[in-house]
């Protein structure tokens, strides 16, 4: 139980960073990196495209384990399984 609570708390920060990154993918990809140019770069529509994606299939694939994970320790607990 321990360690799915550990994983709940775990994963906040990293389900921000992909709604960060699908909401505002100019913005996630130039992050901590704005300082190297003078002017507001120009990103390619593929470039934005994939960082969505990305996001996108992150949010899928942590929602998956998280899932998993909690079905694991409930039916761990309660002694349902055959």
């Amino acid at each position: 139980m321990v360690g799915l609570l550990l994983l709940i708390i775990f994963s906040i920060p990293m389900y921000w960073a992909f709604i960060y990154g699908y909401l505002f993918p100019e913005e996630s990809i130039l992050w901590g990196r704005r300082w190297m140019y003078e002017d507001e770069p120009q990103l390619s529509d593929a470039a934005i495209l994939l960082t969505k994606y990305s996001s996108l299939l992150g949010i899928i694939i942590l929602s998956i384990v998280l899932i998993a994970r909690g079905l694991i320790v409930l039916l761990h607990d309660c002694e349902c399984v055959v």
